[in-house]
């Protein structure tokens, strides 16, 4: 007898809903109804396209701190990967005018002593940790996603993310926000809420060691996560879509796939192993050279050996010669 299927397995959750909306994934499959569309105003779509006209931000917080602990001074990583839906449509439009890699803008902020700030940029892979003060923050957040620009937050489960703005009493003046926990369910058919890594490995998203767990990191890869549960879900339809859908869909994959910068950390990793791997091999050399010079050494105490024997055996033949 079969087990029984999870009555949530593979659930459709409204944050499905919400990213296919967005960049106009809604044909042939289920979609938000009018009335919660209405309740939501995900803003206005492109000039020229069923798209959004958003900044999708990608928000993860270590050490995510509340009300009472941000009073203490504790120290905490603030991760931030923006994507422009701007920027999207103008690569659908001229493909080659700019690398995808290039249309993920990740942040890592760090509050804190200068050791702590220090250590988690040896693990940021996509630049160099910003030490702030709250205060900066705020100014530097408001820098990056201004008031005139609508906002779609991306989390991955992150609760404590998402009380860390409160906290902190930073406004991003968001229209709504998106879980990957959530959005992953459906098309990976799944009966819990994902880690991130066990969601990247399903979507086939590369990830090296010693790169998850610190906030810019996660962010980029959460907002990467984002892109290809998007492109799965259309994929899973089976069904024809525009030349615009089919060219976002194919830089999607750009985006998130695109290669990742090795940190300090992966750095002095590859270094100790090229250092190890380059002792092996002396180590081996010298055994093979000392192998070598036995063998030698061994072949010629034998032809020394050989020819003391001849000369002996010759020797006595001249002494018989002689005695007769």
């Amino acid at each position: 007898m079969l087990p029984l299927r999870k009555a949530h397995k593979g659930l459709l959750r409204e944050d499905l809903l919400v990213l296919r909306h967005i960049f106009n994934l809604n044909h042939g499959m289920q979609e938000l109804d009018q009335d919660r569309l209405n309740t939501l105003k995900l803003g206005y779509h492109l000039s020229g396209s069923k798209i959004k006209d958003l900044l999708l931000i990608s928000l993860d917080v270590e050490n995510p701190p509340n009300t009472a602990q941000l009073k203490n001074n504790s120290e905490h990583q603030i991760g931030l990967c923006i994507l422009d839906t701007r920027d999207l449509l103008f690569k659908t439009l001229h493909p080659e005018e700019r690398g995808s890699n290039n249309l993920l803008r990740t942040y890592q902020f760090g509050v804190g002593s200068a050791k702590y700030i220090k250590n988690a940029s040896r693990s940021f892979c996509f630049g160099e940790s910003q030490h702030t003060t709250l205060k900066d923050l705020n100014t530097k957040l408001k820098e990056l996603a201004p008031a005139d620009r609508d906002i779609v937050l991306v989390l991955h489960g992150g609760v404590g993310d998402l009380n860390f703005p409160k906290a902190a009493q930073i406004d991003l003046n968001y229209l709504y926000v998106i879980d990957t926990q959530k959005v992953a369910q459906h098309p990976l058919d799944l009966d819990h809420r994902c880690t991130i890594e066990e969601m990247l490995t399903q979507l086939d998203c590369p990830f090296g060691d010693r790169v998850l767990h610190t906030a810019g990191n996660d962010a980029n890869f959460a907002l990467r996560a984002f892109l290809l549960l998007a492109r799965k879900d259309a994929a899973a339809a089976n069904l024809p879509f525009s030349s615009e859908i089919e060219s976002l869909l194919s830089i999607f994959a750009e985006i998130a796939l695109s290669q990742v910068p090795l940190n300090d950390l992966q750095i002095e990793a590859e270094e100790r192993q090229q250092i190890e791997q380059h002792r092996k091999e002396s180590r081996a050399r010298k055994q093979r050279n000392k192998r070598a010079a036995l063998r030698t050494r061994n072949a010629k105490d034998g032809e020394k050996e050989a020819g003391e024997k001849k000369s002996g055996e010759t020797k006595a033949k001249e002494n018989v010669v002689i005695s007769k």
